[in-house]
C-alpha cells in the first residue's frame, strides 16, 4: 500500500510540471533540471554562444549516449500545441551521431524498451566535427514508430503524444530501437518546444523579444540558425519579420504569408528599427534625468 501511494505521489508531480508550448530548458542556473542518464552534468561556458552560457553534457556509461526527462517533458504534446522539438547539439565524438526521440506512453519503460514505446522513424545526423547545430524534431504522431519492444496489443502513436511519461534523446542509427548505442558523448542546450505557427523570435533567449533579439539575429544572418524564428535552419529575413511581429514595434505590419524582403530593404529595415530603439533609449534616459 505504500509503495503504491508513493508511485501516485510520484506521478503527480511529475505531471505537476508537464509539458507547455513554448518552453526551453537553457540550463543557465548551472542545473541539469531533471535531465537524466548514465552520468548527466552542467557544463559551464560550454552552451554554444561561449563563456557564460551553460550546457548539458550526457556520458554514455552503461546506456549508450541518451539522456532523459520525466518532469517537464512529460503530459500531453498534442493538448499543449507542440508539433516540434529543437535543441542545439555538439558531438565531440570521433564518429556522427544519429539522433532520434523516443517516449513511452503512461509510464516508466522497462528495460530494454519493453512496454508502450515509440521512437521517431527518422534521424537527425550531428557531424562528428565539434560544432554546434540546431537540430530540429517534428512530434505528430505520423513521425513515431512503435519501438521492437512495444508490448502493446495494438500500438497507438496518437495516444502517446497524449499521454507521455517518459521523454528521451537517444543516438541509433537503428530505426524501432528505444534503447541507445555508442561510447561517448552529447553536449545539449536550448531544448525548446515548438508549436508549428508560433515563431519563438527570443533569439538571444533572455525571455522577452527586444532590441537585443534584433541585435543577435543581425549577427546571426546568413551565418548560422541561432536567430532561427520559423525552424527552418537558418537565420533570414523571413526570422526578422517573425521578431517584427512579435515585437510591436511600430514597424509596418507584415502578414505572416508576406514574401521575404531583399537583402537591401532588409537593411534598411534593419536600421530604422536600431534608430528606433536608440531614440526610444534616449528619451527613457532623458526622463530618468528630469526625474
Amino acid at each position: 500500500m505504500h509503495w503504491l501511494t508513493a508511485c501516485v505521489l510520484c506521478a503527480t508531480a511529475s505531471w505537476a510540471h508537464a509539458i507547455s508550448l513554448g518552453q526551453i530548458d537553457a540550463f543557465q542556473s548551472g542545473a541539469t533540471l531533471e535531465w537524466r542518464g548514465s552520468v548527466v552534468n552542467s557544463v559551464a561556458d560550454g552552451g554554444p554562444m561561449g563563456a557564460g552560457d551553460f550546457a548539458l553534457q550526457a556520458f554514455s556509461g552503461g546506456q549508450g549516449i541518451t539522456v532523459f526527462n520525466e518532469v517537464q517533458w512529460n503530459g500531453d504534446f498534442t493538448a499543449a500545441g507542440v508539433t516540434q522539438i529543437s535543441m542545439d547539439v555538439r558531438n565531440p565524438n570521433a564518429f556522427d551521431l544519429q539522433l532520434r526521440l523516443a517516449i513511452s506512453r503512461g509510464q516508466r519503460p522497462l528495460p530494454h524498451g519493453m512496454g508502450p514505446t515509440y521512437v521517431t522513424a527518422a534521424s537527425q545526423t550531428v557531424a562528428s566535427d565539434g560544432a554546434w547545430q540546431l537540430v530540429t524534431f517534428n512530434v505528430s504522431p505520423v513521425d513515431f514508430i512503435p519501438s521492437g519492444n512495444n508490448n502493446e496489443s495494438t500500438p497507438n502513436a496518437a495516444a502517446a503524444l497524449a499521454d507521455v511519461f517518459h521523454f528521451r534523446v537517444i543516438h541509433n542509427p537503428t530505426p524501432g530501437v528505444f534503447t541507445s548505442t555508442g561510447s561517448g558523448s552529447v553536449l545539449l542546450d536550448n531544448i525548446r518546444a515548438l508549436g508549428a505557427t508560433v515563431a519563438n523570435a527570443d533569439f538571444d533567449e533572455d525571455g522577452d523579444v527586444d532590441g537585443g533579439d534584433l541585435v543577435q539575429w543581425q549577427g546571426d544572418f546568413g551565418v548560422n540558425g541561432r536567430s532561427d524564428a520559423d525552424n527552418d535552419g537558418d537565420s533570414d529575413g523571413a526570422d526578422f519579420l517573425a521578431w517584427q511581429q512579435r515585437l510591436g514595434s511600430g514597424l509596418p505590419s507584415v502578414a505572416a504569408t508576406a514574401a521575404v524582403p531583399e537583402p537591401a530593404m532588409l537593411l534598411l529595415l534593419f536600421t530604422v528599427a536600431s534608430a528606433g530603439f536608440r531614440r526610444t533609449a534616449g528619451r527613457k534616459r532623458q526622463e530618468l534625468i528630469s526625474e
